[in-house]
């Protein structure tokens, strides 16, 4: 977390991260399809694509709940900071047949999972995951980059594209986190926010 996002020791991208479906700013369309997801059949491999800091993460977590998946049986993975991503992939692989802690499902977020694309042997142990997965688990996979992954991973996937937040959406997203914090901000503060 860089300093410019706190302010007297406030952590405001954590405080303020969107916790509903409702909350989320700009990605109506994406919303709308996992909400039709949830009410037809969630798909076991989610693949969320779109630009650093549109959502996807947020959404994830937001799914989590969603799906009834506890705290203790959620689990996201930085694919672009893992070393040794060939036994992390294999180890989660061992760990999928194994009951969720308290019922309900479990669930691996991978985080830029294109980074595995790097690693021939951690794509294809990714891939053969997903072929394995038992009807408890889903997989919801993160990306920049989705056409660095394997064709077959994105094949096994339903993807949901995220879209860059507008000016406008910048300005709502900074006037809500300024309402909930209780502190004006004019017009132009709001648009100089924003072109910033």
């Amino acid at each position: 977390m860089t300093e410019e996002n706190k302010v007297e020791g406030v952590d405001w991208y954590q405080k303020h991260r969107p916790r509903k479906f409702r909350d989320v700013i700009g990605q109506e369309e994406a919303i709308g399809q996992l909400s039709a997801m949830l009410k037809t059949g969630f798909p076991k491999a989610l693949l969320l694509t779109g630009g650093s800091g549109v959502g996807k993460n947020t959404l994830g977590r937001i799914l989590k709940n969603k799906l009834g998946c506890l705290d203790g049986n959620y689990q996201e993975e930085d694919c672009a900071a893992v070393d040794g991503a060939i036994d992390l992939v294999r180890g989660v692989k061992r760990m999928m047949p194994q009951v969720p802690l308290g019922g309900g499902v479990r669930i691996w977020l991978w985080d830029e999972c294109q980074a595995f694309s790097r690693l021939p042997q951690a794509a294809n142990s990714m891939l053969k995951m997903l072929e394995e997965t038992p009807p408890f688990v889903y997989h919801f996979l993160c990306t920049t980059n989705p056409e660095k992954l394997l064709k077959a991973i994105r094949t096994r996937s339903k993807q949901v594209k995220l879209k860059e937040l507008t000016p406008d959406g910048i300005k709502q997203v900074v006037q809500r986190i300024a309402n909930l914090e209780q502190v004006k901000l004019s017009n132009a503060v709001l648009n100089a926010i924003a072109e910033a």
